[in-house]
């Protein structure tokens, strides 16, 4: 969430409101950056001075999924395996990188074992047998066939 302000500027540009740099600066020294979440006399704010009393809107929450999906997506880039994989699959590693992070993922050593290799049924079945595929429910039988599929 360290990024939300980010966003939301990313969001004002693309909107085409005019925030000059001045006030953008003068914001951030007045404010100050939290990369943690914080309390302060009108809720828990994060960043620079995000209030997230109100929660966040669908479009604050969409930039933000867009944002670290892309950050996702650049992590398992640099890996030759999922390069190598099809466009379901590629999906499929990206929904779990995002829902486990890239170093758990990395755990997974029999699943990523039989994907390099291709032995794609092998790898989604080494998925089913998993915690997580008993934890997360439906999201692991739609990963599972993207895996399974292909």
């Amino acid at each position: 969430m360290h990024k939300l302000l980010l966003l939301a500027i990313l969001a004002i540009t693309i909107n085409a409101n005019p925030i000059s740099s001045k006030v953008l600066n003068l914001v951030k020294q007045n404010e100050g950056y939290s990369k943690y979440l914080y309390y302060d006399v009108s809720g828990y704010s994060i960043g620079y001075g995000t209030n997230l009393a109100n929660g966040l809107s669908k479009g604050e929450a969409e930039l933000l999924l867009k944002y670290r999906l892309n950050v996702v997506y650049k992590q398992l880039t640099k890996y030759e395996w999922f390069l190598a994989q099809s466009p379901n699959r590629k999906i499929a590693l990206i929904d779990l990188t995002y829902n486990l992070g890239l170093p758990k993922l990395l755990h997974f050593k029999v699943f990523l074992w039989r994907l390099k290799n291709g032995y794609f049924h092998g790898a989604a079945n080494a998925l089913k047998d998993s915690i997580w595929y008993r934890q997360v429910g439906k999201r692991a039988k739609k990963i599972y066939s993207l895996i399974y599929k292909g």
